[in-house]
């Protein structure tokens, strides 16, 4: 039998689904489409030759000035928004390689 899921249900199923396989990622990638709102929140897509993930979270888990084309690994927890989609709400990043690490500092 195949289980019906009303959206919100669905959404709230995945996050407790995916927050107890892993709570906490490690994704490592190219910085894309960064966008600071408000002084405060951070938006910016990490991408690879194949594929791209969304992240979200605050300025201040920043370790200094980032840029789109840094390699970075940033560390957070998955999430699945009943608006705005999948991402990752990240809590930390981390420049990768000595370029990123010159341009971080």
């Amino acid at each position: 039998m195949e289980m019906v899921f009303q959206v919100s249900d669905f959404v709230d199923y995945f996050n407790q689904t995916i927050n107890y396989a892993y709570p906490q990622v490690v994704i490592e990638g190219e910085i894309a489409n960064l966008k600071i709102s408000k002084n405060r929140w951070v938006y910016f897509d990490l991408k690879d030759e194949f594929s791209s993930v969304k992240f979200f979270g605050s300025i201040y888990s920043l370790p200094g000035p980032m840029d789109n084309g840094m390699m970075v690994q940033a560390i957070g927890a998955p999430n699945l928004h009943n608006l705005y989609g999948f991402s990752i709400n990240f809590k930390s990043v981390r420049p990768v390689g000595e370029g990123s690490i010159k341009k971080a500092s």
